[in-house]
């Protein structure tokens, strides 16, 4: 999405009015842009959905990039689930080796 059209989504979904943009930061219209679309559908759980839809894949996946700090979701999904969960394809298990070494079944 192009910074003319997000300023137009913003001021068309009543986000914001036209002098509430004069003197701001396009990144911070941006942010307040994306958080205001994510705390609609928040409830829904259908924020990548409703993105998909709006703005095609290949838009959706720039806006969500630019956005997420890659390494402190990792470090969030792999504290939530372990590292099985993304290694062990098959059942999700870890099998703990000796000196301190770990298998995972993939297939």
């Amino acid at each position: 999405m192009e910074d003319g059209d997000l300023l137009e989504y913003a001021i068309d979904n009543g986000i914001f009015s036209e002098s509430d943009l004069e003197d701001r930061d396009i990144n911070d219209v941006r942010d307040d842009v994306i958080d205001t679309i994510y705390s609609e559908y928040e409830s829904q759980l259908d924020y990548v959905d409703y993105m998909d839809v709006n703005y095609g894949e290949e838009e959706m996946n720039r806006i969500i990039g630019n956005h997420l700090d890659l390494d402190s979701f990792a470090e969030w999904a792999v504290g939530e689930d372990g590292i099985a969960y993304f290694l062990a394809r098959y059942d999700g298990s870890e099998i703990e080796l000796s000196n301190y070494l770990y298998a995972y079944r993939i297939d």
